[in-house]
């Protein structure tokens, strides 16, 4: 059994380790909050309200699930906060991964976030809230979204090439068989009328004419 002053020591081990948990998560990249079972915003560190762009208050009934104004799915579809994935973890104690939501900020503006939410648990078992780390993936997106753009925009000049290349091979087909044919047409009627001036032709002509 724990003396008094053991226990102290502890106690104090354990505040160290939280203090120290409490600096790693305030400059962590990624964004992280933490709510209580009940939704509660119980916690969360500057990256959070960088991209919530609001600081909601702590512990107030208002604010719960999520920080930000207004939550969406993927798809653009609005999704209030008590039907939000973190409102799921905290009814299910199931663990959410690599989800994409997009968030809105006062200013209007919306970011695409990518989700990841934990259940909370103490040592007996039991849940005690859930805890959400994402980030800010909205540049990615876009560059996909480019990508995907300039990828069709290539496979639409691609389909207009070949058929400008077969309307091409049809047009010198025409023209290959066409203009031979032509010109031999035009030869035969200078060749005719080359003969026809020529003096054996006319004398030969003139004497088909007496016999008959």
């Amino acid at each position: 059994m724990l003396d008094m002053t053991d226990r102290k020591r502890v106690q104090e081990v354990l505040r160290q380790i939280e203090d120290r948990f409490r600096t790693l998560v305030e400059v962590m990249p990624v964004a992280v909050y933490v709510c209580d079972t009940s939704g509660i915003i119980q916690g969360y560190n500057k990256r959070a309200v960088e991209l919530w762009g609001r600081e909601p208050q702590l512990g107030d009934p208002a604010q719960r699930y999520c920080g930000s104004l207004r939550l969406y799915s993927s798809d653009g579809t609005c999704v209030p906060h008590e039907e939000s994935k973190m409102a799921e973890v905290l009814r299910t104690g199931i663990e959410a991964r690599d989800l994409e939501v997009m968030i809105e900020r006062p200013d209007g503006s919306r970011l695409t976030v990518l989700v990841d939410i934990v259940p909370l648990r103490n040592g007996d078992g039991e849940l005690i809230g859930a805890m959400n780390c994402f980030q800010d993936i909205t540049e990615r997106k876009q560059s996909e979204e480019k990508l995907k753009a300039t990828s069709a925009q290539l496979r639409t000049l691609a389909a207009r090439i070949e058929v400008v290349r077969e309307e091409e091979r049809s047009r010198v087909a025409r023209e290959i068989h066409d203009e031979p044919g032509q010109a031999l047409t035009a030869i035969k009627i200078d060749f005719t009328s080359l003969l026809r001036n020529l003096p054996e032709f006319q004398g030969q002509t003139a004497s088909r004419s007496s016999l008959s």
